[in-house]
C-alpha cells in the first residue's frame, strides 16, 4: 500500500490538472522501488529457513541484479562530483552570492531581490530563488512563489517585478517603507534600475548590494 500510494498521488494531482504539483513527479516516485524492495525482502525472510539452496542462490543472484544497477549509478555519480562537483546535479557557485550577504546583517534585515531564477543551469521554473535564506540564513522579502503559494504572493511578485523596471521609481520607495526592506540584492546581468539611488554597500562581478 505504501508503494501505491505515490501513483495515487501523481495520477490524482495531473487528473486535477496541479501541473506544479506533478512537475517534479520523480521525485514523489523514489521512495517506489525502495518499499518493493522491502516488501521482497519481508516475504523472502520468513521463508528463508525452508528454501533450498538453489532458490536461495536463485534469490541472491536475482536481488543482487536488481540492486545492481542502482549501486553502480551512485558510484559513478558520488566519483563524479568528487573530481569535478560542477558536474553535480543542480550544482551552483554560492561563492559570489555569499560574499554579498556576508555585508547583509541577519538581525532586523529584509532583503528584496531583482532575481528570482531558481540558478541552477537548466532546472527551472523561475520565481524560486531560495539561496538567500539557505546560505546564511537572511530573512528574505519573498524567495519561493513555486513551491509555497500564500494569499499575499501575487501582491509580492508584482512589488518585486517593480525591481527589474529600467528606471527606479516612487513605487519602490513605497513598497521598501510598507514592507520594511532594508537591503536591494542586485543580479547585474538580470533586469534591473539602471540608477539606484541608494547607498551600495557591496559589488563585485555579479551581484551588487544597496541599503534603503
Amino acid at each position: 500500500m505504501f508503494a501505491l500510494a505515490p501513483f495515487l498521488v501523481v495520477n490524482t494531482l495531473n487528473a486535477a490538472g496541479a501541473n506544479g504539483a506533478t512537475a517534479n513527479w520523480p521525485q514523489i516516485m523514489i521512495g517506489v522501488p525502495l518499499v518493493l524492495r522491502a516488501v521482497v525482502l519481508s516475504m523472502a525472510g520468513p521463508r528463508w529457513s525452508r528454501c533450498g539452496a538453489g532458490v536461495r542462490t536463485a534469490f541472491v543472484v536475482a536481488a543482487s541484479l536488481t540492486i545492481a544497477p542502482g549501486l553502480v549509478a551512485a558510484a559513478r555519480y558520488s566519483a563524479s562530483i568528487v573530481r569535478n562537483p560542477a558536474t553535480g546535479h543542480e550544482f551552483v557557485n554560492n561563492r559570489p552570492l555569499a560574499a554579498a550577504l556576508a555585508v547583509v546583517p541577519r538581525a532586523q534585515s529584509v532583503i528584496v531581490t531583482n532575481d528570482l531564477r531558481y540558478p541552477a543551469p537548466g532546472s527551472g521554473p523561475f520565481d524560486r530563488q531560495m539561496q538567500i535564506p539557505a546560505l546564511f540564513g537572511h530573512q528574505a522579502f519573498a524567495v519561493d512563489y513555486t513551491y509555497e503559494r500564500y494569499r499575499f504572493s501575487d501582491e509580492r511578485l508584482a512589488l518585486q517585478a517593480l525591481l527589474r523596471s529600467e528606471s527606479w521609481t516612487e513605487a519602490i520607495v513605497r513598497a521598501a517603507r510598507t514592507h520594511h526592506w532594508t537591503h536591494f540584492l542586485v543580479h547585474k546581468s538580470y533586469p534591473h534600475p539602471a540608477a539606484i539611488p541608494l547607498e551600495r554597500l557591496f559589488e563585485n562581478d555579479e551581484f551588487a548590494v544597496y541599503r534603503f
